[in-house]
């Protein structure tokens, strides 16, 4: 998603909601929005340093990437969000993308 300072605010919102129009006349019946990254990183008691660490990323790294500002504009249209796990070594870490560690979001129309 792009935006232009000289667009209206909620223009994202209404474009979303003709996509989502379109598809039900279509017959869809889901359309996904893509993952959320990291936003459920980190959240366990039991989780790994790095994990915390890419959790405060999520929180408060909003200059570098909107993570936390794509999930609450996601969650908008949300009605499922299907959790995605990644299983690794603890050295795998370091290698990889923050993309890995993600949420996945389905807004479903009622037929």
């Amino acid at each position: 998603m792009r935006k232009s300072s000289h667009s209206p605010h909620g223009t994202m919102d209404v474009l979303f909601i003709h996509i989502f129009n379109w598809a039900k006349e279509k017959g869809y019946h889901t359309c996904s929005l893509g993952m959320a990254p990291l936003s459920n990183v980190g959240k366990c008691k039991h989780s790994f340093l790095s994990e915390k660490l890419i959790r405060l990323a999520y929180l408060h790294g909003n200059s570098l990437y909107k993570f936390k500002g794509l999930k609450e504009f996601k969650s908008k249209f949300a009605c499922t969000w299907e959790p995605k796990y990644l299983a690794y070594k603890t050295t795998f870490l370091c290698y990889a993308s923050p993309a890995d560690y993600t949420d996945q979001l389905q807004a479903s129309f009622q037929p």
